[in-house]
């Protein structure tokens, strides 16, 4: 008898390990799902709903303490496996037409504040089934609690390692049902073996839910007003390419009608290219080449303003700011640029775009930049922080305004003519606020 005792107390610590690492895994998916399908990942919204879930069931386990301690090892397990269950189920129920909230109109239609609370109330029920098994057996064997609540750290800090690996190597569709895995693995480890009539009625009915609901996943729609959701709207737009990171749900979607060619010179006289675009959880991370970029090649990014410098001078040192698909890197080798720093608004979104991407970026002297502030180089040109100026090309035409680079406010326009004077490209700085001309100086090395 106290041999099964013994036993029966690993099992439980191993599946409160595993009930533990399900909660915190689940919380964090949550917070990836939610990042994709809304414009936020409503961290403390999730958290504050699992609190919630481990505060009422303390409040319940207060109330009913003796008959649940009574019944434990047949509520445990039960609790575990109903756990496992709902985890998948209220993602798939939250994400229905029915309940979807949208974060854009809680405060322009009304219907959508009480969506956003019965998303709430039906991402709490699994943290409350969860929580409750787990004060249950803090109640149980608080004569044992130090190994108890040891299982619950280890296997909560497990679940946190676990939820990073799902997020890198499965589909966010599928992430609800792989924790709920661990949950269910719980309970059936802790189904007591004197109630055999029990694990013959509990164990075929959940598996058999398990499966129903890995082959029929919860659909996750992104809200209407993101940009990959106006982008499906283009003809023929299908999504070629699907890769889930932990820093987002990195998609690649292509139509015949992108040609997507911001701040492009008129002097451009080639068709326009069809030009895939990436979106990571939703939203526009930036436009893909159709091909690899050949030495001193001549293309459309060269009739750009970002090429402008690669025409001023011989540029060897290059920082890209904000590398996104790697559209600028690909420039600057195309005009080879002997190093290359690119800073990334998130590590690690470049090496998941196809290997046409891979392929350029890991043949160059690439190093991240940590600096916060964006700086450039001409000669050692400097740039800081102390005003917005702005090119304006005659070559276009007509005056339009390029992008805000910040200059120095020292020295005097001659500096300017210097650096500029080969090419007629630039005619004048402007102030991008007031309209005066800036006084910018360079300082070469």
């Amino acid at each position: 008898m106290k041999s099964d005792k013994t036993t029966s107390l690993v099992r439980i610590n191993v599946a409160i390990g595993l009930i533990s690492a399900a909660i915190i895994a689940f919380q964090l998916i949550l917070m990836q799902i939610l990042s994709y399908v809304q414009w936020y990942h409503f961290a403390y919204m999730i958290i504050s709903i699992a609190l919630l879930g481990f505060g009422a069931a303390g409040t319940f386990l207060t109330i009913f303490q003796q008959k649940l301690e009574k019944n434990y090892y047949t509520l445990f397990p039960f609790l575990l496996i109903v756990t496992a269950i709902l985890i998948p189920v209220v993602v798939g129920i939250a994400n229905s037409e029915a309940v979807r909230f949208d974060s854009l109109l809680i405060f322009q239609d009304s219907r959508h504040i009480g969506k956003l609370i019965l998303t709430y109330f039906i991402f709490f029920l699994p943290f409350l089934t969860g929580a409750l098994a787990i004060g249950m057996s803090f109640s149980k064997f608080a004569d044992q609690i130090g190994k108890i609540y040891f299982s619950n750290l280890i296997g909560s800090g497990i679940g946190g390692i676990i939820a990073i690996f799902f997020m890198q190597w499965i589909i966010p569709e599928q992430q609800s049902f792989a924790v709920a895995i661990l949950a269910f693995v719980g309970g059936i480890v802790s189904l007591p073996k004197n109630k055999k009539k029990l694990i013959r009625i509990i164990v075929p009915l959940s598996t058999l839910i398990l499966i129903i609901l890995f082959f029929y996943p919860p659909r996750l729609t992104p809200s209407e007003y993101k940009d990959i959701s106006k982008t499906m709207l283009l003809p023929d737009a299908k999504v070629e390419y699907r890769k889930s990171t932990p820093h987002g749900f990195v998609e690649i979607v292509s139509s015949p009608v992108l040609r997507y060619a911001p701040g492009v010179s008129l002097a451009y006289r080639d068709s326009f290219p069809v030009r895939k675009v990436v979106f990571n959880n939703g939203n526009w991370m930036g436009c893909l080449l159709p091909q690899p970029l050949e030495a001193n090649e001549t293309n459309i990014l060269d009739y750009t303003p970002q090429a402008l410098p690669y025409h001023i001078d011989n540029i060897k040192n290059a920082l890209i700011i904000n590398a996104g698909t790697g559209e600028n890197v690909l420039l600057a080798l195309s005009h080879q640029v002997a190093r290359i720093t690119a800073k990334r608004n998130q590590s690690g979104n470049l090496q998941h775009t196809p290997s046409i991407i891979r392929r350029f970026l890991s043949g160059s002297a690439l190093s991240n930049h940590a600096s916060n502030f964006a700086y450039a180089r001409h000669k050692q040109i400097r740039f800081d922080r102390t005003s917005h100026c702005r090119f304006i090309f005659r070559q276009f035409g007509v005056e339009r305004s390029r992008t805000p680079i910040r200059i120095n406010h020292r020295g005097s326009a001659r500096n300017v003519e210097q650096a500029f004077g080969e090419r007629n490209d630039l005619v004048e700085l402007l102030d991008g606020l007031s309209g005066q001309k800036c006084l910018p100086s360079f300082s070469y090395h």
